[in-house]
């Protein structure tokens, strides 16, 4: 957990998560309560992302240089690390709602090219600094999040970059890619217990793995196995379960190509 220890370490992402999906939907129905246009509720969600962003970098720094450095309470709280998921939700509410700003950032192609350049500046923090460093621990998880803002920018706006000889061997790597993604919570929930005790079974049971790389192919591929069997045994049934309480037809849906900021 992130604010209590869990039962197992690696969950405190997934606490953080739901908290998030239990705050997001109270800020967006506030937000819609008190909004001066009714029309267009969502307008405020940029200025929502930059005063989130604002507020995990001061609470982290309050984290760090307040009293005897809490690393820990910096890299796991829920309170410190939300704006990476709010973040997420302002490119989609600029993806839908308004994609020629997204239009104008992307399509020259030496955007793309700076585009790239700043991502890899942004992801390299994390190569180069500790999360016990102080400065990383204030600024450093606002980088990771950007560059990776970028990265998936770069993947929704850059197309036929690959020759046709590559283009089929990616396509087959975009589509393995595509299948773990589907079972990807569940291989992250379990890939904590696998690295555990499944390589330490297997040397005890059958003599393999005896090395650092053994030990890691283990725990990779059983990580990917066992993730998608409980995946399929309890992750599916459960969303098909609230499919048939809560259909998809009594969802109404708003048509991401219109702006409904301005009446047609």
């Amino acid at each position: 957990m992130d604010y209590k220890q869990g039962f197992w370490d690696h969950t405190w992402t997934l606490a953080v998560e739901e908290q998030f999906y239990i705050f997001l939907p109270i800020l967006l129905l506030v937000n819609l309560r008190f909004s001066a246009k009714r029309e267009n509720p969502f307008r405020l969600i940029p200025w929502a992302a930059l005063s989130i962003a604002l507020f995990c970098v001061i609470s982290r720094a309050a984290s760090i240089y307040i009293g005897k450095p809490n690393f820990q309470m910096a890299y796991i709280a829920f309170h410190n690390r939300m704006d990476a998921l709010f973040f997420g939700v302002l490119i989609g509410y600029l993806y839908h709602f308004r994609p020629a700003i997204l239009e104008k950032l992307m399509r020259p192609s030496r955007n793309r090219v700076v585009m790239v350049a700043i991502s890899a500046v942004l992801l390299s923090f994390a190569y180069f600094y500790d999360r016990d460093d102080k400065f990383f621990a204030t600024f450093g998880y606002s980088f990771i999040y950007l560059g990776f803002t970028g990265v998936l920018l770069l993947s929704l706006y850059l197309h036929g970059i690959f020759s046709e000889k590559l283009a089929r061997p990616m396509e087959l790597v975009g589509s393995a890619a595509a299948f773990v993604g589907m079972y990807s919570y569940s291989i992250y929930l379990w890939h904590g217990p696998v690295g555990a005790w499944l390589p330490g079974l297997m040397r005890r049971s059958l003599g393999f793995p005896t090395g650092a790389y053994g030990r890691f192919t283990v725990y990779f591929l059983g990580s990917l196995v066992i993730g998608t069997v409980m995946s399929k045994l309890i992750e599916y049934p459960i969303l098909r379960l609230r499919d048939q309480v809560l259909p998809a037809s009594s969802i109404v849906a708003v048509a991401p190509d219109v702006d409904i900021g301005h009446k047609r």
